[in-house]
């Protein structure tokens, strides 16, 4: 009641006061849910809603507004730069398909995040699909080379496991090497990686 007559009236009561206080503030509520369901279905007060339901923007998805990607792209790249004292790079024409064919499920964030990522790793004066997160690069076809799809022919357990476990280690061990903090973040054991890698002849481009 009192957050609906804050809204409604612009003002509020003060603790230890005797008189109102007005306010003079503009409430920017924003969700990424149907807050019209939400309120049929009882999640969300009616009469709040109403009264923040003024101008109504909806705002679709990364997705839906694949103009914006190389705009964001830009931002991020100077933002995350000037944060880290890096010179600000160009985005090769390889990584801008690679943006601009992904999904973005996590939206924004999702692109936010690839670009830091992309900014602190290149190690070249152009930014690389080779800097950014391999689910972006790879996408669909990365969960099909980690589980290899099965013929008609019978399952051999064991085999299928050592080649999920070969993908698995493959791909842990070369990410290594590109990013000495993702093996930290993913809490492996470098030691038992370089070990458990050896029946497989797992190498790095460099032979190592």
């Amino acid at each position: 009641a009192k957050l609906l007559r804050a809204v409604q009236e612009r003002e509020i009561d003060r603790v230890g006061g005797s008189k109102p206080v007005p306010l003079d503030v503009r409430i920017i509520a924003t969700s990424n849910r149907d807050m019209e369901s939400e309120v049929a279905n009882g999640n969300f007060r009616e009469d709040l809603y109403f009264r923040l339901n003024v101008v109504n923007l909806k705002i679709p998805p990364l997705s839906g507004r694949p103009q914006d990607i190389p705009v964001l792209t830009e931002h991020f790249i100077k933002k995350y730069a000037e944060a880290n004292g890096l010179e600000v790079l160009p985005l090769s024409a390889e990584a801008e398909k690679v943006l601009a064919g992904h999904a973005w499920p996590g939206n924004v964030r999702e692109l936010e995040n690839a670009m830091e990522r992309a900014v602190v790793l290149e190690m070249t004066e152009t930014l690389l699909p080779e800097s950014l997160p391999e689910e972006i690069v790879e996408g669909p076809d990365r969960e099909k080379r980690i589980i290899p799809a099965l013929d008609d022919q019978p399952l051999d357990l064991e085999k299928t496991l050592d080649n999920i476990e070969r993908n698995i280690i493959k791909d842990a061990y070369l990410s290594f090497w590109a990013d000495m903090t993702w093996a930290v973040m993913a809490d492996w054991a470098m030691m038992e990686l370089l070990v458990r890698q050896i029946p497989y002849s797992v190498t790095d481009s460099s032979g190592r």
